[in-house]
């Protein structure tokens, strides 16, 4: 995540937004372990609108990479159904943050 970059905010402000550690935060913008849906969740309530469309457009393309990843790994039916899903949790994720 480019975030501290595009929006502004150190690392410090935004593991105070996610309610985490700044240590935590350190290793999510490596790449080393992903945020809680939790924690996204605290995080993109709090920020401002470009911030939040930046984020949630990071959280889409990395969601993307591994569902390409999966899908040949899958039966029709389980692929069916875990798209399914992740469109489900995007609506649920859209409507709770007001997009």
């Amino acid at each position: 995540m480019g975030l501290v970059r595009e929006s502004g905010y150190s690392y410090k402000e935004i593991a105070e937004l996610m309610g985490v550690s700044q240590a935590a935060v350190t290793r999510y913008m490596k790449g080393e372990i992903a945020p809680s849906p939790a924690s996204a969740c605290r995080l993109v309530e709090r920020v401002d609108q470009s911030t939040r469309s930046y984020i949630l457009a990071s959280l889409a393309a990395e969601l993307w990479g591994l569902v390409r990843r999966l899908i040949p790994l899958l039966d029709k039916e389980d692929a069916a159904a875990l798209l399914e899903t992740i469109a489900d949790q995007v609506a649920e994720l859209m409507a709770k943050t007001g997009l």
